[in-house]
């Protein structure tokens, strides 16, 4: 009987300082869950503990954040305030804002625990939750093969993930790239891609890529194309100018025709009105010679 008395007055005195402690009797369980859905590089994620079984965070109770083993976050207080912050919210959850994300931040697992309880579960990444898209300064080199003659565009991924599906749309037509060379790099890769057709384009007409990751972007274009100038004149355009240039050709003959003769005509103006009274003078002093022999 003793013993009996002695266990229930152990098992009050367990209640009692559990409920002092602020510690729940209820069953509870902690999950986590990672913000955003699709995850990008170099920006901010969170991840959110969440304990069922409770209403409201207990404020009393230990709240603690670790990356693999490392404590990064113990009751709102963190190794790195630059980088990880513990956000408070209302109800049965706390938050782990987490900036700037690399590639040391994944395929680790993270543990959330409240008071007893606590759960870890690892970020991983994969092509439905991850994009790493292409750089800013990625371009695709549009220029002439030198088979066919026709377009040639060129592009290279230092840095992608996923494996992206690109192509390319030109008048009405979609043709998509062919992957000639890829590389694993940690979580990303590093890839070349490249499409050639038969297809020649115009100087002037422009092409728009696209590449399909999770998201799709526009990546923007690099003409290197060397065009002629038939390429971009038509028949009749070229006719036009040939004409023109005739025309003008022979104005110009025409011009420097009436020009020269002109300048020929002043020219023998001035030679009668200086030379021939030069003549005249001649003549009349072989008269007065004539005469002065004769007497």
């Amino acid at each position: 009987m003793d013993v009996v008395l002695h266990v229930c007055n152990s098992c009050m005195l367990t209640m009692i300082v559990l409920m002092n402690f602020g510690i729940s009797l209820v069953n509870t369980y902690v999950i986590l869950n990672f913000q955003p859905a699709i995850i990008h590089m170099h920006e901010d994620i969170n991840i959110t503990c969440t304990v069922h079984g409770i209403q409201i965070i207990n404020r009393k109770l230990t709240r603690q954040w670790s990356k693999g083993p490392d404590l990064i976050c113990y009751n709102g207080h963190s190794i790195d305030s630059n980088k990880y912050t513990e956000i408070s919210t209302t109800g049965n959850q706390f938050k782990l804002h987490i900036r700037n994300v690399s590639e040391s931040d994944f395929n680790i697992k993270y543990q959330c625990r409240y008071g007893f309880e606590a759960h870890a579960e690892n970020i991983r990444l994969t092509k439905d939750n991850f994009e790493y898209p292409p750089a800013d300064n990625t371009r695709a080199v549009v220029h002439t093969n030198d088979v066919y003659q026709g377009l040639t565009i060129n592009l290279n991924f230092k840095k992608i993930f996923p494996v992206p599906r690109c192509r390319v749309i030109f008048r009405v037509s979609s043709l998509y790239f062919n992957i000639t060379s890829s590389t694993h790099h940690g979580i990303v890769y590093k890839m070349n891609l490249s499409l050639t057709s038969t297809n020649k384009l115009q100087c002037n007409e422009e092409v728009v890529v696209k590449c399909i990751l999770i998201n799709e972007y526009n990546i923007p274009t690099e003409d290197i194309r060397k065009c002629k100038i038939n390429e971009n004149l038509s028949a009749e355009t070229i006719r036009v100018l040939l004409g023109a240039m005739i025309f003008l050709t022979l104005l110009t003959v025409s011009c420097i025709l009436v020009s020269y003769l002109i300048l020929k005509q002043k020219k023998g103006v001035n030679i009668r009105k200086f030379v021939l009274p030069c003549h005249a003078d001649r003549k009349g002093a072989y008269n007065a010679d004539s005469n002065s022999s004769s007497l």
